[in-house]
């Protein structure tokens, strides 16, 4: 990555940080979709506007769910 955008982002001087995500999912045939989603990568850095402190932290370490659904179509067409 860029060197201003890694520094701007909270990366440090890293520019050759670590970024991955891992997804896996399941589609039922009604239209229902679960999926998981984990990320991965480095720390940030940032500074506490309240208090000035600097403070670290791993947003990537998250897991997300999803669930979705999409009702059928009426298939007809004009």
């Amino acid at each position: 990555m860029n060197h201003t955008y890694s520094v701007q982002n909270g990366f440090g001087g890293r520019i050759n940080s670590q970024i991955a995500q891992v997804s896996a999912g399941i589609l039922f045939n009604g239209g229902v979709k679960i999926a998981a989603y984990r990320g991965f990568g480095p720390s940030q850095k940032y500074i506490d506007s309240t208090s000035m402190a600097q403070k670290v932290s791993n947003n990537f370490q998250t897991w997300s769910i999803a669930i979705a659904y999409q009702s059928a179509g009426s298939g007809k067409t004009k």
